[in-house]
């Protein structure tokens, strides 16, 4: 099955997504609020909180060509959904990969808090 999708014409980063596991808990509101600074986006009063596992591969900026050893990484985040205004989106409690370049790239360019820990990179599939 073919998921690429064109890209829109202001694109600035290309990548695939695989192995993508998403581990969602409801929880009380009460609990996480004082941990994130926007206000929680609740579902029938309960908030979302998820961790999402996955390895990144096919990454390019724009304007540049994949590079065979700095393209692909695992990913770890812990996320909640928030509201800011009528806005809702995706509060990163934290981001996390095995990929110093990676690091390097959301940190820099991106302005994303990423940090770098080990993980085990192996797959089972039953």
């Amino acid at each position: 099955m073919n998921t690429q999708h064109p890209l829109p014409p202001n694109w600035i980063i290309r990548q695939k997504w695989e192995h993508v596991l998403f581990l969602s808990w409801f929880v009380d509101p009460a609990q996480i609020q004082p941990l994130i600074p926007f206000e929680l986006d609740t579902w029938n009063g309960k908030a979302v909180i998820s961790i999402v596992p996955f390895k990144m591969s096919r990454i390019r900026l724009r304007g540049l060509p994949e590079i065979p050893f700095a393209s692909e990484l695992f990913e770890l985040n812990l996320r909640t959904y928030v509201k800011h205004g009528h806005q809702s989106g995706i509060h990163f409690v934290t981001l996390d990969t095995d990929s110093r370049l990676g690091q390097w790239v959301a940190n820099t360019v991106f302005k994303l808090p990423l940090s770098l820990c080990r993980h085990r990179r192996s797959l089972s599939v039953c």
